[in-house]
């Protein structure tokens, strides 16, 4: 089974649904970019998810709009989300800074994943986001793009260290070093990588084969696009 942990829909791509058959995903997770209008946008998801039963919808917070948890809270009465999204670096909101307390603390208390929009310098460093995870250690963080950009240096390094963290994983998204990878699943664990194509931004076809081309045992590659997911959520 695979299981696309990250794509995107607004009102120009509608995320997943035109890729190729062959590689096609048994289940999205879909997330609006962020906008002002939280409730419409997320109203809007749900009805598209309605129509495409392998999609399930992910709740974009930002902090433009206010008071987060009210917010959340409408969505739940609307449709419960798989799980947060959040783009620090839109807000302009470190993911350290005490605005985002709210949100960490329902997330935790309620056993919903935050995927946080990971690398962005000031606003969401994995290093930022270690302190987060070892302040609320039942809140589970998911780094966008392995929780780098430019995967060298001091920040392979950095989000290497957050991943030893037992309550922080990484989306598979444009890591284009497949020894990261491999060394991440190999030395820390395979649990600790969820697959997510960033579709449509990101080519599906592509970002798969990111994962099974990757020098792992067929086993690892199984998790890694798909149960681990779900146990993400379970």
């Amino acid at each position: 089974m695979i299981i696309d942990a990250l794509t995107f829909y607004d009102e120009t791509s509608h995320g997943p649904v035109a890729i190729e058959a062959e590689f096609r995903a048994d289940e999205a997770w879909i997330a609006v970019r962020q906008t002002e209008d939280t409730m419409n946008a997320y109203k809007s998801l749900v009805r598209f998810c309605n129509e495409h039963p392998s999609l399930r919808p992910l709740l974009s917070i930002s902090l433009v709009n206010g008071m987060v948890i009210p917010h959340v809270e409408a969505a739940l009465q609307i449709s419960p989300p798989v799980a947060i999204y959040i783009q620090p670096q839109r807000d302009r909101v470190a993911v350290s800074d005490r605005r985002w307390r709210d949100l960490w603390q329902w997330a935790s208390t309620q056993g919903v994943p935050v995927i946080v929009a990971t690398g962005y310098p000031w606003y969401s460093e994995p290093s930022q986001l270690v302190s987060v995870a070892d302040k609320y250690p039942n809140l589970r963080v998911v780094m966008t793009n392995g929780g780098q950009f430019n995967i060298s240096g001091l920040g392979q390094f950095n989000a290497y260290a957050a991943l030893t963290r037992p309550n922080v994983f990484a989306l598979t998204t444009g890591v284009y070093r497949q020894d990261f990878l491999e060394e991440v699943a190999t030395n820390i664990g395979p649990h600790k990588l969820l697959f997510g194509s960033g579709s449509p931004d990101f080519h599906f076809p592509l970002e798969i084969r990111r994962v099974l081309w990757a020098n792992l045992g067929d086993g690892d590659k199984a998790r890694i696009v798909g149960s681990n997911a779900q146990g993400l959520i379970s």
